[in-house]
């Protein structure tokens, strides 16, 4: 058939037009959305990006460093040097051999390497909230020292910093809130001269973890803490008042009624800590200048205790009471006296007594419980064990051998 054959039909009527037909199509409004926030974001990666770039370069981490030391050295009246800062990341700060010399330049604080990694968010810096996910200083050494003839610690200038006596108080507080504390091959030292106490406390690794921190209601909450290979020395010595008028020297050295050493502290919650690998050594010189007694015998004024392993829990500062839950201690002593274990249903601590209950020693030939109570005036009288120290214990299903105590 030929196309030309094909008939045409005729059109009842005209088709009308599409309503939209001549008008330009408009994007779809969720598509213009999706499309400026990506923008948005880009934007911001780039300027977070450049941010980061700019604070890499070596003469804007040299102003930074500067900026700080100069601050922190003007405002505690100390030598504060540090060899480098810079950012690592947005919310990571990193300090390279960070010193302060005290008012005597000596070493008050210095550390190999300081990292701490911040949580920022607009809303917790607006509302005086300060976050530190984690802080690791690696390779350090802390001292505490008040020299002779002196009224105060190295410290004093820092804590009057920040505690300044005409402190004005304001309604909003910065809440403080830490995650993780790490400290490695770190050296606490405290060198008392004017009471004759020299003091040291060296760990390899101490790791504490942290529910929360509330420093205007002096309450720390932490979670755990862990602690391996740390080393404890305490010595005694003739103490040296230097120039010290006496009638201040007894008003220094009178005890503090009104603020007991618990008293002192903040409030904390220490769910759980575990201490192993440790050693704690006692020299009392002022009782005794050499070593006279047998190799065989415990000497409290030339102790060594090595191997020390602590487990315990639910230890809770309150009131200047300290309670807790001792799971397990043991330790070995030079003279060759081993405590195999050692546990307390409850441990009860104030600033005069020490009681624990519910408790239960271990040694490789003796077994000992239930109540251990010792009585003392401050905490210092223990430098002088068991001169200054009432011991108080009461059996209950105990066996004693004689090679334990002779």
């Amino acid at each position: 058939m030929d196309i030309n054959d094909i008939p045409e039909l005729p059109l009842s009527e005209e088709t009308p037009p599409h309503p939209l037909a001549g008008k330009p199509m408009r994007p779809n409004r969720l598509w213009r959305f999706l499309s400026f926030v990506g923008k948005v974001v880009r934007n911001l990666f780039l300027v977070l990006l450049g941010f980061y770039l700019f604070l890499q370069l070596p003469p804007v981490q040299r102003t930074l460093r500067n900026a700080m030391t100069n601050y922190l050295s003007k405002a505690w009246q100390m030598d504060v040097q540090a060899d480098r800062f810079y950012v690592d990341y947005y919310n990571v700060a990193v300090l390279q051999n960070f010193l302060i010399l005290d008012q005597q330049q000596d070493t008050l604080l210095h550390t190999g390497l300081l990292r701490i990694e911040f949580g920022l968010h607009p809303v917790d810096v607006y509302n005086g909230i300060i976050k530190i996910k984690s802080a690791t200083l690696d390779g350090g050494h802390f001292a505490l020292r008040r020299p002779a003839g002196s009224f105060d610690f190295n410290l004093q200038p820092i804590i009057d910093w920040l505690n300044p006596p005409d402190k004005k108080k304001s309604g909003k507080q910065t809440d403080l809130r830490i995650g993780q504390i790490v400290l490695k091959r770190f050296l606490f030292e405290r060198n008392d001269l004017l009471r004759g106490q020299l003091g040291s406390f060296d760990v390899t690794m101490l790791s504490v973890l942290f529910d929360y921190v509330d420093l205007p209601n002096h309450f720390i909450s932490i979670e755990q803490i862990d602690m391996t290979g740390f080393q404890m020395r305490i010595n005694s010595v003739a103490a040296d008042y230097g120039t010290i008028p006496e009638e201040d020297l007894l008003t220094l050295l009178a005890p503090d009624s009104s603020a007991t050493t618990l008293q002192k502290l903040p409030n904390f919650l220490v769910k759980r800590f575990r201490f192993k690998k440790g050693t704690f050594a006692l020299n009392n010189y002022l009782k005794e200048a050499f070593k006279t007694s047998s190799d065989t015998l415990v000497d409290y004024h030339r102790m060594l205790v090595e191997d020390i392993r602590i487990e315990a829990d639910s230890i809770r500062l309150q009131e200047a009471q300290l309670t807790g839950r001792l799971v397990h201690m043991s330790a070995r002593e030079q003279s060759g006296f081993t405590l195999t274990r050692a546990q307390a249903a409850q441990i009860s601590l104030s600033d005069n007594k020490l009681m624990l209950a519910g408790m239960k020693i271990e040694t490789p030939y003796s077994q000992l419980g239930d109540t251990l109570i010792l009585k003392y005036g401050q905490f210092s009288d223990f430098t002088q064990f068991p001169d200054a120290v009432a011991l108080d214990m009461r059996f209950n299903n105990s066996t004693v051998r004689l090679r334990d105590v002779m």
